[in-house]
């Protein structure tokens, strides 16, 4: 949700998506970043100002980025790790996972896929230990590597 404030486009992917289910994920490809921010999550999230967008353009001027958009599993608690590491979450994490980034794998020329620590928010409470794992085995399978942004510590795996 906080990259939908930072690049409006993709809300609309909201209205055109609909409902994602279990095995979907929805790219996008060409959305420009607006807004710079402080904070980690939808908690501390505050506005910082303009944002340039600095990214590549094709002779069209669109830019070349494309935007994965996958829901994660919520859990009600973050201490539950029995729940978290249940073999039907497991499997449609991963899958989620797969599914965005094979599809990436097969249209684009990209070999490097960044995200945050997918559903290790407060707002869906994923294990920080356990939510990197599942992303890197989706990227190794699809053939990518995979650079994890920890906004709690600004750096990066």
């Amino acid at each position: 949700e906080i990259r939908m404030l930072l690049n409006p486009e993709l809300c609309i992917s909201m209205f055109v998506c609909g409902t994602i289910h279990e095995t979907e994920a929805v790219l996008v490809r060409g959305a420009e970043r607006f807004s710079d921010f402080v904070g980690d999550d939808g908690f501390t999230l505050r506005y910082a100002g303009p944002y340039h967008d600095e990214t590549p353009r094709d002779p069209d001027s669109s830019l070349t980025n494309t935007i994965l958009l996958m829901d994660a599993t919520k859990f009600e608690r973050c201490t539950d790790l029995q729940e978290q590491l249940d073999y039907p979450v497991l499997v449609r994490d991963l899958n989620k996972s797969l599914t965005g980034f094979t599809e990436v794998m097969e249209d684009d020329d990209l070999s490097v896929i960044s995200s945050v620590n997918w559903g290790s928010d407060r707002r869906f409470n994923g294990a920080r230990d356990v939510r990197p794992l599942i992303l890197w085995m989706a990227a190794s399978f699809a053939g990518k590597r995979l650079r994890l942004w920890l906004p709690e510590t600004e750096e990066t795996m």
